[in-house]
């Protein structure tokens, strides 16, 4: 219900297998995060899970040419089915019960945030 997505674009003179370590190595802010040779970024989100949501957390990085990289990460927060229970039984009240997943969704967007920065500084050194 709530979605988000972070990019990044940036040069180094590093290749592709340095950008996925330095993403991989950055990876405190969001939790274990393996990225596949083709690009593919997946991680376990379970460090932002709360009442009445499931997070969710997955992205890719492109190789531009030229040293040119470009990262895409997207995070959303499902509303599970007990939080619209309580949504609807209980409207207008009720939709307190989405806050949870709302700010779950903001904190994951800050996080996001701070690990596409680490990165990019990481791997401008």
């Amino acid at each position: 219900m709530f979605k988000g997505t972070k990019d990044i674009m940036f040069k180094t003179s590093k290749p592709m297998s340095d950008v996925i370590k330095a993403i991989e190595d950055c990876s405190d802010f969001i939790g274990n995060v393996s990225v596949s040779e083709s690009g593919n970024i997946s991680t376990n989100a379970a460090r932002f899970e709360g009442f009445g949501y499931d997070p969710e957390i997955s992205g890719f990085v492109v190789d531009k040419g030229e040293g040119k990289f470009f990262i895409s990460i997207h995070h959303t927060s499902k509303v599970g089915v007990l939080a619209w229970v309580i949504g609807i039984c209980f409207f207008p009240i009720g939709l307190l019960a989405f806050l949870p997943a709302y700010n779950g969704n903001q904190t994951m967007s800050v996080k996001v945030d701070q690990l596409l920065n680490e990165v990019k500084h990481a791997l401008n050194n």
